[in-house]
């Protein structure tokens, strides 16, 4: 029974909840690999009760069952018989027949209703009890408490009723009187159930403990449950349920069972719950052996006994509906069958079993715990820092034990480390207040305390405050690795204190954010080598080296500043507006500023309300085929009705942008978009080709093309009248990404277009390198042409090339009959200005789509 059922994944972060937690002292064990704290399972200690599992916040405790060889043994023709705990029943009573009749399907030979078990251990019981009348007994119904018990609670070893676990009763007689001797799978509320299946004792009875969670993640639950709803009305086990034996697995259930068959007197009294019922056993010791204080206890070590026991999946049971299917088994009772006479029934019933057969003599496994000498202990505590009987008795818990006392004994056994108090901690915490462990500068908090001291000592004057971060800083790490990148802020840091003079200071507020204190008359110099720091770390090779360089706010104190706040709110207001522009990174605080910065917090926070309040609408500019007046298509815009007030895109749109609201509104547009589609589709309009803008932020997601498609699908309508419109000064840092969404749309049969051609990094390679099928040209560029001049010799040679390339060319802000004229010498396709039509609401442009001739 010491197989490592339970264990630690990768992502623990040694919070210590599966130690505090824990019945068993040392089943968790401190580790440190690489430099990272683990707590580990003990597999000779744990019993498998679960708990750590279930208190892990960051899921990074596991368990493992024989689910994955029981589907594989079954593919591979091996006969299987199954034996389904009663709990199935009870806690997924809409399921529990689909999921039995698809077990069945893929070639689950024989399906045993698993309370034959409880109701023969319950036979088993109710003659060892009147054999022995005044003998204190504990029933051993529940695989982790006969654990615990064998190894915790030696006392209590040879209480335990010596009759087998109901599990393995089940298995003995479906093996010797049913004769079945295929491979038997347990299908299982319990992960400690593996422990019996695999020991010696009971080799060969059971081979698979197949838990209820693990089954459900396994196979698709729904495909499952709707492909067998019809078969699995006439479904029925092969072995059916008897008496009362389904009860067990509740609280009180046994209890029920024996005071109803042989009217028993005695207390018999329910434990469960793991975090109250193994410290409540130690308090039995000394009436265990009283013969004139009789008693039985039924214990479990699941709170609601097996029906939510550690194999269960949580997020399908339901408390409400186990205690409706729980009331159900209560009122199967006969009522024409007297009390006085069920035990007759049950003997009865079961009078061709052998008693021997179902005996079994529980066995203690306990360890008798190592003497620790007080003077290890002294050296412990004096370790831990502990030097007064204060400090030894602060007994926080952070380290998971309830004690000092019992830390310090964890730690005497191996299980624990000093590393792990808090105490010990103590003076790297006091660091970590004041310093920035990567670079070893000041953070910030030691910034506001020396602008405080500034303050009292009216020294503010003549100095200049920072604020900043390393432009694209992710692309080292992404280039390198996270610890080259910790290593690069290092030397950065080394290397810019290197700068400063008296009465300046650098300090490091986390990530890549730095913050200063300057004399004014330095800052631009300063400023000028921050941006040239010649970094050895970064010269990867002699042609090809990394330069950083800065974002940076600035604030020029005034001298009349009281707090620390009147000096960070400038500065932060700076610095927000650096990250924001495009085309400058050294910001310095004007007072116009605030009013911006409030502008954008201002959009940030009404707009998610707006969307619900369904504020944002859709217009619709329409794309014309100028040779024929022909509308052919049309373009999505989004505006913002907010109070009567009509918000243009300019003034929120950025917003979004830098906030990553952005995706959400571009694909509430393409599901506005689409809803539309369907509905002219419906009304027989004769719907055109719509576009819709989707900004550059969507290209870190290598699933956008699939979420696309996804939300065109689920409006019915052909791929082909939905275009993306992809703008083309996006394209610099995200080229691979949006190539393969491109080509993943195409072979989709939904169309790209390059939007607002010319505005910024523009370059013919665009057009050979992804496949766009719509070429657009900004008002701005179209603007910039006339005739007869080296531009608009650029501008049809482009505009040749694009079909060349089988692109359709469209022409914006087209706006007089002169513009027309000239785009269409050119070579432009289709026009989309206000010479034809400004954006238009969706009734307007539903006037369009029914007349679709231009006049």
């Amino acid at each position: 029974m010491c197989k490592e059922i339970v264990y630690t994944k990768d992502n623990c972060i040694s919070c210590n909840n599966c130690v505090s937690g824990c019945p068993v002292p040392g089943a968790n064990i401190a580790k440190i690999v690489e430099d990272k704290n683990f707590i580990v399972v003990n597999p000779s200690k744990c019993i498998h009760c679960g708990h750590c599992i279930t208190m892990c916040r960051q899921f990074s405790r596991e368990y493992v069952d024989d689910t994955d060889n029981f589907f594989e043994d079954l593919t591979k023709g091996i006969p299987i018989s199954i034996i389904v705990d009663p709990s199935f029943y009870i806690d997924f009573p809409e399921v529990a027949p689909a999921f039995l009749t698809y077990l069945k399907k893929i070639g689950v030979k024989k399906v045993y209703n698993g309370s034959i078990g409880y109701d023969i251990a319950t036979w088993a019981y109710c003659k060892w009890l009147k054999d022995n009348p005044n003998e204190n007994a504990i029933a051993g119904t529940c695989f982790a408490v006969i654990e615990y018990l064998q190894k915790q609670q030696p006392a209590f070893v040879d209480k335990i009723i010596p009759v087998k676990p109901p599990l393995m009763c089940a298995a003995t007689y479906i093996r010797k009187y049913l004769s079945d001797l295929k491979n038997i799978a347990y299908l299982s509320p319990c992960i400690t159930a593996k422990d019996f299946i695999d020991c010696d004792d009971f080799k060969g009875l059971v081979q698979y403990n197949v838990t209820f969670k693990h089954l459900f993640a396994k196979v698709n639950f729904d495909d499952v449950v709707n492909q067998n709803k019809i078969a699995a009305k006439s479904f029925k086990p092969d072995l059916p349920d008897f008496e009362h034996g389904s009860l067990c697995c509740m609280p009180g259930g046994l209890r029920q069972n024996i005071s109803r068959l042989i009217g028993y007197k005695r207390p018999i009294m329910n434990l469960s719950n793991t975090i109250y019922m193994y410290p409540m056993m130690p308090r039995y010791v000394p009436v265990i052996n009283d013969k004139n204080n009789s008693f039985i206890v039924e214990a479990l070590n699941c709170e609601h006994g097996c029906t939510f026991g550690s194999g269960v999946d949580f997020g399908r049971a339901d408390m409400k509906t186990v205690l409706e299917e729980y009331k159900k088994y209560i009122c199967k009772e006969n009522p024409s069958l007297p009390d006085n006479k069920l035990l007759d029934a049950l003997n009865e019933h079961f009078k061709s079993l052998e008693y021997n057969d179902f005996q079994y003599r529980y066995v203690e496994e306990y360890e008798q715990p190592f003497m620790i000498p007080q003077e290890a202990y002294e050296e412990i505590f004096m370790t831990m820092h502990k030097t007064t009987e204060k400090s030894r008795h602060v007994d926080c818990e952070s380290c998971g034990y309830h004690s000092c006392m019992e830390m310090a004994e964890a730690i005497a056994n191996g299980f624990n480390k000093v590393e792990n108090c808090v105490n010990y901690e103590k003076n790297q915490n006091q660091k970590l207040l004041t310093t920035n462990i990567v670079t070893d500068l000041k953070n910030s908090t030691m910034f506001r305390e020396k602008l405080s001291e500034l303050i009292a000592e009216k020294q503010l004057q003549g100095k200049t405050v920072l604020h900043f971060n390393l432009k694209n800083f992710i692309m080292i790490n992404k280039r390198f690795d996270f610890q080259t990148g910790n290593k690069v802020l290092k030397q950065f840091g080394e290397y810019a204190e290197k700068l400063l003079v008296k009465e300046e200071s650098l300090y490091h507020s986390g990530d890549d954010n730095f913050l200063a204190i300057l004399k004014s008359e330095r800052t631009n110099k300063v400023i000028h080598e921050l941006n040239n720091l010649n970094l050895p770390l970064l010269k990867s090779t002699a042609e090809d080296s990394l330069m950083l360089k800065i974002r940076c706010g600035v604030y020029n104190l005034l001298g009349t500043e009281n707090t620390v706040e009147e000096i960070e709110e400038p500065l932060n207001v700076a610095y927000m507006k650096a990250k924001q522009e495009n085309n400058a990174d050294i910001i310095t605080f004007k007072t116009s500023l605030a009013s911006e910065i409030e502008n954008s917090l201002e959009v940030t926070q009404k707009l998610p309300l707006a969307m619900k309040k369904e504020e944002l609408f859709l217009m619709f500019q329409p794309k014309v085929k100028a040779s024929k007046n022909m509308l052919v298509g049309a373009e999505a815009l989004i505006r913002w009705n907010h109070n009567g007030k009509i918000i243009p895109p300019s003034d929120f749109i950025s917003v979004c942008e830098e906030n990553g609201f952005i995706k959400r509104i571009d694909f509430y547009v393409l599901n506005q978009v689409c809803k539309k589609i369907s509905e002219w589709q419906k009304k027989g309009y004769g719907t055109v080709r719509v576009s819709v803008n989707f900004s550059k932020l969507h290209f870190s997601e290598p699933d956008v093309s699939e979420r696309i498609l996804n939300v065109i699908n689920s409006w019915h309508i052909p791929h082909e009248l939905v275009e993306i419109e992809f703008t083309e000064t996006s394209f610099l840092n995200e080229k691979e990404n949006l190539k393969k969404t491109i080509d993943d749309l195409k072979k989709q049969n939904i169309i790209s277009s390059i939007d607002d051609f010319g505005t910024g990094y523009s370059s013919i390679s665009l057009l050979h390198d992804l496949n766009f099928s719509v070429l657009k040209f900004d008002k701005s560029f179209i603007d910039s042409v006339v005739p007869e001049t080296k531009a608009e010799l650029v501008v049809k040679d482009i505009i040749r090339m694009a079909k060349d390339l089988n692109m359709q060319v469209v022409a914006e802000g087209v706006e007089t009959k002169e513009k027309l004229k000239l785009v269409e010498s050119l070579g432009g396709d289709i026009i989309q200005g206000f010479y034809f039509d400004k954006p238009l609401l969706a009734k307007d442009f539903e006037k369009r789509l029914m007349q679709k001739k231009y006049k």
